[in-house]
Formats: structure tokens, C-alpha cells, sequence
């Protein structure tokens, strides 16, 4: 592994571990586990996370972690482009069709709600994913 790639996942793990604070301030400082996608659950033993920071997003998607940045303003939600490691994971049986899936649904992301401990995030051509609060 070459020493950016190295510098590149240790600077991941530090955003990704500052950790998730009040989700009553919005979306900075928050972490989420996806729960639904148009009303069905992701695969089992492939947890997928998302954690907001000021600007920056990162995550995993059950098999590689991403990161990248994004805007929120005033319900409206866009994600730019999103980097991601490049392992294949073989288990469970479609992770990496879903991981595709759920990609292209951050990328045409347009608007989304917080509401108790549920953020919905809705697509461009109406797809909806669903998140639970997680204490990371």
C-alpha cells in the first residue's frame, strides 16, 4: 500500500472518530446508520454509515468507506463527488451492487429531514433512504 493511499484512510478514520454530536443542530456533527431503502432494508452483515461534519461527509458502505463534501441548506441536500476505497468484498452475496446502489442515491440526493432520530434523505427521481441516529 503506497504511503497516500495510507495517509488518505488515517485522516478517514480521524474524521470518522471526532464523533456524532446533537442531532437537534442539523446535519454537522451527526451520525446515521442506513436503515430503508424505498421501504426495504439493506442486506444483513453490511452496515452502511454516514457522518457529517462542518463540510465533509464520510462513511462506510457495508464493504469500502467513502468520504467527500456536501451542502445543506434549508432541506435542500447535495452531495459532490465522493471518493471511496476500491475493495471487493464478496460477502454477504450482493454488497457490491448494493454499495453502487447506494452511492448513485447520495448523488442525486436532493433534500432531506431530520426528525427525532431519523434522517430521510430524498433523490432525484423520488428514491428515499431512510437512516436511524448512531452513537459513534
Amino acid at each position: 500500500m503506497n504511503s497516500r493511499r495510507v495517509i488518505l484512510l488515517l485522516a478517514l478514520a480521524t474524521l470518522f472518530l471526532v464523533g456524532c454530536g446533537n442531532r437537534a443542530s442539523g446535519l454537522p456533527g451527526t451520525c446515521w446508520r442506513w436503515v430503508e431503502i424505498d421501504g426495504r432494508a439493506p442486506l444483513i452483515d453490511a452496515e452502511a454509515t454516514l457522518a457529517f461534519d462542518a463540510k465533509s461527509v464520510t462513511g462506510s458502505t457495508g464493504c469500502n468507506r467513502y468520504f467527500g463534501e456536501y451542502t445543506a441548506s434549508r432541506g435542500a441536500l447535495a452531495f459532490g463527488v465522493l471518493g471511496q476505497t476500491e475493495m471487493a468484498c464478496l460477502e454477504p452475496k450482493g454488497i457490491m451492487a448494493q454499495e453502487r446502489a447506494y452511492l448513485d442515491a447520495l448523488a442525486r440526493a436532493e433534500q432531506f429531514t431530520v426528525v427525532d432520530d431519523q434522517l430521510t434523505i430524498r433523490c432525484e427521481g423520488g428514491q428515499v433512504l431512510v437512516f436511524s441516529a448512531a452513537d459513534e
